[in-house]
């Protein structure tokens, strides 16, 4: 379950932040979650539980987002979304030289706290 180590990133990310902004409680945390993760939510939602036990953040609500997978045609300079319908090649110039700028990352995007 990769998901754990995705919380135990996201715990340790935040309980820095706290440290480092003098917050003593933590009531939620929103978390923006790429596709390629492979990371599924319930699953994470269990993880970020245990993770989360005995620190700042055991009252915390974990809030995730999805995050849409999306690429660069380094042929047309062009941002598209991969779908499978077409082999993941870009849809404008229908060329397979691509690189993926968004969607690999679990990202924590706010942490609501005092």
């Amino acid at each position: 379950m990769h998901e754990m180590s995705y919380c135990i990133k996201i715990v340790d990310e935040v309980l820095k932040c706290c440290n480092e902004n003098n917050i003593k409680t933590v009531t939620s945390i929103n978390v923006s979650v790429g596709k390629m993760t492979g990371c599924v939510d319930e699953l994470l939602q269990n993880a970020f539980k245990a993770a989360k036990k005995n620190t700042i953040l055991k009252d915390a609500k974990l809030n995730l987002t999805s995050q849409e997978v999306v690429a660069t045609c380094l042929d047309c300079n062009k941002d598209y979304i991969p779908e499978r319908e077409y082999n993941y090649a870009c849809p404008i110039c229908k060329g397979f030289n691509s690189r993926i700028i968004k969607g690999r990352n679990c990202v924590v995007e706010n942490i609501i706290g005092e």
